[in-house]
């Protein structure tokens, strides 16, 4: 996520800097070319960074004392802070292609530079996956690095609630998957006018036991995407962050166990026809680590709508 900060609070912080600056300069025509070519080469090693979940070299291109805003509003403050933010990202989405769009690039004063531009997460359906940013870049000992960095979601990535959700309105009804392990049994109904849907699943072990969860999907507007919230019999509860692909649906989904423990993994439901989907589990993780291992990716489970 290259990130952009807020235009009106860093001239507030920086504004005796700019000012002095700008009296020394007033009668300097300063040219910014090599300037420039240094903040847009930046701007392309970020990408490649990212891509590779490169959080070493995402750092060293912010300051130590820069804040950033997502699109959300959450702030961070400081290279650790922001550097957290990161790491906990790649943990849950992995590995990310994104495009950059600098659209305006100026030099306020010698050493700060304010750029404004959009960004688009490549593999991502997800309303936040573009957003519009700002970024005041500052130049120390040669180095140009970002100081500000704000985000806000683009107007056009942000569709109709009732769209998305309807777009999960064939779950809707009872289903049942069954499996060496056990018997699923799934119930989808609307609550209210049709903008959330609430489900019960009640899953009966080969050796007899028995366990509950209800999940309700909803939209989301801080997120602006569609969320959803679960609790289990067990005590346990969590919630997931839901994206459309071409052809299925993944929610990533972050648990608390009752130990207190976090656990990660993705959900991918692929609909076949009005009567069949598939479920399957992968990226397991818990506090921060695969389970590829114990728990490797579920194999791809068959779920059929009941009959009658």
């Amino acid at each position: 996520m290259r990130t952009a900060k807020s235009f009106y609070l860093t001239l507030m912080l920086v504004a005796g800097q700019i000012f002095s600056s700008a009296l020394a300069h007033d009668s300097v025509n300063v040219d910014h070319k090599n300037d420039e070519a240094a903040i847009r080469a930046q701007a392309d090693d970020y990408v490649k960074a990212f891509a590779a979940a490169d959080i070493a070299t995402l750092a060293d291109m912010w300051a130590a004392d820069a804040v950033y805003t997502d699109a959300l509003g959450n702030v961070y403050r400081g290279r650790e802070a922001i550097k957290e933010q990161m790491s906990g990202f790649f943990k849950q989405f992995g590995k990310q292609r994104f495009n950059v769009t600098i659209e305006s690039l100026e030099f306020p004063s010698e050493n700060t530079a304010i750029e404004q531009g959009t960004t688009k997460l490549i593999q991502s359906a997800a309303p936040q996956s573009s957003a519009r940013y700002t970024t005041f870049h500052i130049k120390r000992d040669g180095k140009w690095q970002m100081l500000n960095v704000s985000e806000s979601f683009l107007p056009q990535s942000m569709p109709k609630p009732e769209s998305l959700v309807d777009d999960l309105g064939w779950l809707v009804g009872s289903w049942t998957a069954k499996s060496p392990q056990g018997t699923l049994r799934l119930k989808f109904d609307w609550i209210g006018d049709k903008k959330m849907i609430r489900s019960e699943s009640i899953c009966e072990a080969a050796d007899g036991s028995k366990s509950t969860d209800v999940q309700i999907i909803y939209w989301n507007p801080l997120r602006r995407q569609i969320c959803s919230w679960q609790c289990g019999s067990n005590g346990g509860y969590g919630e997931a962050w839901w994206e459309k692909t071409n052809k299925s649906f993944v929610a990533h989904a972050r648990s608390t166990e009752t130990d207190g423990c976090i656990a990660w993994a993705d959900y991918i439901i692929k609909p076949e026809n009005k009567d069949t989907f598939t479920w399957q589990s992968t990226g397991r993780h818990l506090l921060g680590s695969p389970l590829d291992k114990q728990f490797p990716d579920t194999g791809v489970i068959k779920v059929s709508r009941d009959q009658g």
